[in-house]
């Protein structure tokens, strides 16, 4: 008797729980399911233009899936790509991306973002990304070719986000929170570039990481690069692996590789006792990966010599962040949340850095 109830429990239950229903519309098996992988969304002249693309099928030797629907609202462009699906049944609680164009974004991004939080199939930790200088439409069907598509390449950006940008792709959730809490936050921002592999006579679009989006009450605000983006890390945690590369007393290039490392926040008081500054120390560990002529690490002044250098180097990228989040007067950098002061936004920032050299990648040195 318990384990019928329970099955009975189950099967009434099925219904109001998230991702595959028990039964597939039509009793269609899951093979016949178009499971979506990303979705894009552009403001149309009509209302909204919604993108999907599904990964390729190696095992079958099929390419992606690539669909499009427009209507009103996202649950009716949703509910027009449904339509248009050839004898699949769109299944999205897989999926693992959300796109927005560029111009779209700068009209309005909230409302996807409430979108969402309201679907019952997708996940508030799906990653949201900017298309920078392009539709989202764009950059998930012209995208790839017929055995790699828009997932594929968007998984190889999301698998390098942590170590090149320091953290994970922000999620839906994290930055309806950071627009919630702060009205400020950083999405992470793509764009379709020409491919390096031809397919026949054509040259298909190729995904790229290209720095972050700035994202103030609901809109996108501005984009910041890649050497930007190293900066945000360094003020942020420094827990990316950077190359940066200087110029030695002798005038040869050397690139730094550095290694996760850390930010200390400290408030300095001011002399009525209220905070009167904000101290900021980027603490690293660097070796050299590549030297353009002659110098040793066992020289400690040449390693104390380059270590300077990057210091330097880290400070000038941390310094224009801080000057373009003033002018922007955006506290991307979450300022005041992590220092518990709510004026931290017109304090005056100290930048300090603590970097060691370590050793180079380069058996001479041993």
């Amino acid at each position: 008797m318990k384990r019928a109830a329970a099955l009975i429990l189950s099967v009434l239950l099925a219904p109001l729980l998230g991702g595959c229903a028990l039964f597939p519309s039509a009793l269609r098996g899951v093979e016949r399911l178009a499971l979506v992988q990303a979705l894009g969304v552009d403001r149309a002249e009509d209302g909204v233009l919604l993108s999907m693309v599904t990964a390729a099928d190696s095992s079958r030797g099929e390419g992606p899936v690539r669909l499009t629907g427009r209507g009103a609202t996202i649950a009716a462009a949703a509910e027009d790509a449904a339509a248009h699906a050839q004898a699949e049944r769109i299944f999205c609680a897989h999926t693992g991306y959300l796109l927005v164009g560029g111009e779209s974004a700068r009209e309005d991004v909230e409302a996807l973002l409430r979108w969402v939080c309201r679907s019952r199939e997708l996940r508030m930790d799906v990653p949201l990304l900017i298309v920078r200088g392009a539709s989202a439409e764009e950059a998930l069907l012209q995208s790839g070719g017929e055995r790699v598509g828009a997932a594929e390449l968007l998984d190889a950006i999301a698998s390098a986000a942590p170590a090149r940008l320091g953290f994970e792709l922000p999620s839906v959730a994290r930055i309806a929170g950071r627009l919630e809490n702060g009205g400020c936050a950083l999405a992470a921002a793509i764009v379709c570039t020409p491919s390096s592999v031809q397919e026949g006579e054509e040259r298909p679009l190729t995904l790229a990481p290209a720095g972050l989006a700035v994202l103030r009450d609901g809109k996108l605000l501005a984009f910041l690069d890649e050497e930007e983006s190293v900066g945000t890390d360094l003020l942020c945690g420094a827990r990316g692996v950077h190359e940066i590369t200087v110029t030695d007393r002798a005038g040869q290039r050397v690139t730094l590789q550095t290694a996760p490392g850390g930010t200390d926040l400290r408030v300095i008081p001011g002399a009525d006792g209220e905070g009167g500054a904000i101290e900021l120390t980027i603490r690293l560990t660097a070796s050299v990966a590549e030297l353009d002529g002659e110098g040793a690490l066992s020289d400690a002044a040449y390693a104390d010599e380059l270590a300077a250098l990057l210091e330097r180097e880290l400070l000038r990228r941390a310094s224009a962040v801080l000057r373009l989040q003033q002018t922007l007067d955006a506290d991307f950098l979450c300022l005041r949340e992590r220092s518990g002061l709510d004026g931290a936004g017109d304090l005056p920032v100290r930048l300090g850095a603590a970097v060691r050299v370590s050793h180079a990648n380069d058996v001479r040195d041993g």
